[in-house]
């Protein structure tokens, strides 16, 4: 590596555990998001990430003093001949940085650097290094100024404050406000509405049931095929449950959840990962999910946490409460000469990508496509 440099060297890590003292390090002194976590990271790994043909790589760098530096948790797949590198969670991961420590400034060229040469060591062809901040904690993120282009879709954030209730308030106007309330008494004619914590093993069991049941149910109806179809899925979110990376919220209701949240925070932001509702007509016209979102907001705020990360893709609840967006970059780079032919097909696959979302009738007829190829 450069003497220049902030890595001044650099080592792989196929086996992520053999990482965990860097990582440690790393997460209590870098700007993050939950899915740069240990905890995220290898439960994804070791479930939904092994079924779906990843396998871990871990770069470490290090400075002149051999102090851990920054760390990029990656995950390594074919893509025809090629060996192509992503950030570890693939598509269950909304934003993604590198853990670099906050007294460093790396360079745009110093990840090209220490891409070039983690490419060499692992023997990886190209990084496509997807849905990234450009900016974060008001900081640019240096990888986003590599070969990138525009993240199909934009995250969308709400601000917190310390009182959830006036915050609301600020974000719905008086009719949405005067609309939810009916729905909520409409629920509680019948029977309270409570939200329910996945603390306990039991509980946590019971909310991913439904959480399964009612996203799959709705997949099924919109022709959507998605990872949430196996097993690996459930075996992920409970282990990051678990871990305590993922927590999980339910709305109660007659004795059945109706609604549920998962998500994790790190340093004040917490990234909602997923959610559902139940499908039956005279519960879902009261809108239960957007209920629990109000509920988990104002727990949010009373926590402490600053900002609420709703996620990538178009959806009337994120207008609702979102008061800013995220601009998200894609980075591919070439390690290779066949990764120089991979980084082109990719980039040009993601514009594509970019335009079937923009466009409403495209996506419905590409999950059409995809329902028929299950």
């Amino acid at each position: 590596m450069n003497s220049a440099s902030p890595f001044a060297t650099i080592e792989i890590f196929r086996n992520p555990a053999q990482a965990a003292p860097a990582w440690a390090k790393l997460e209590a002194a870098s700007p993050a998001t939950v899915y740069q976590t240990f905890g995220f990271a290898t439960a994804w790994y070791a479930t939904l990430g092994r079924d779906l043909g990843f396998t871990p790589l871990v770069v470490v760098a290090r400075d002149a003093s051999d102090t851990p530096a920054a760390l990029l948790a990656l995950a390594e797949r074919r893509m025809g001949p090629a060996r192509l590198a992503s950030f570890a969670g693939a598509k269950d991961s909304n934003a993604n940085l590198p853990l670099v420590r906050g007294d460093l400034s790396p360079t745009a060229a110093d990840y090209a650097e220490l891409l070039r040469e983690a490419g060499r060591l692992a023997g990886v062809d190209a990084f496509a290094l997807l849905n990234q901040p450009r900016v974060f904690v008001g900081r640019i993120n240096p990888l986003t100024q590599l070969p990138s282009q525009d993240s199909p879709g934009r995250g969308h954030l709400a601000s917190l404050g310390p009182d959830g209730e006036t915050l609301l308030a600020s974000r719905l106007s008086k009719d949405s406000r005067k609309k939810y309330r009916k729905k909520e008494a409409r629920l509680g004619q019948d029977a309270p509405l409570n939200v329910v914590a996945g603390d306990e093993p039991a509980q946590a069991a019971r909310i991913l049931d439904a959480f399964f049941a009612q996203k799959l149910a709705r997949f099924e109806e919109k022709n959507i095929a998605s990872t949430f179809e196996r097993a690996a899925a459930r075996d992920f979110l409970a282990a990051g449950a678990r871990a305590g990376v993922i927590r999980l919220y339910g709305l109660e209701w007659n004795g059945r959840i109706i609604a549920v949240y998962g998500g994790g925070a790190q340093g004040g932001r917490f990234s909602a990962m997923f959610n559902s509702f139940d499908g039956d007509e005279e519960i879902a016209k009261s809108s239960p999910g957007d209920l629990l979102l109000f509920a988990l907001i104002k727990r949010l705020c009373a926590e402490g946490c600053d900002t609420l990360d709703l996620g990538i893709g178009e959806a009337r609840y994120k207008e609702a409460v979102c008061d800013r967006d995220e601009a998200l970059a894609d980075t591919f780079f070439a390690v290779s000469a066949l990764g120089a032919a991979t980084r082109l097909t990719l980039s040009a696959a993601m514009k594509a990508k970019a335009v079937v979302k923009s466009n409403a009738r495209l996506t419905d007829l590409a999950n059409r496509a995809k329902s028929l190829l299950r």
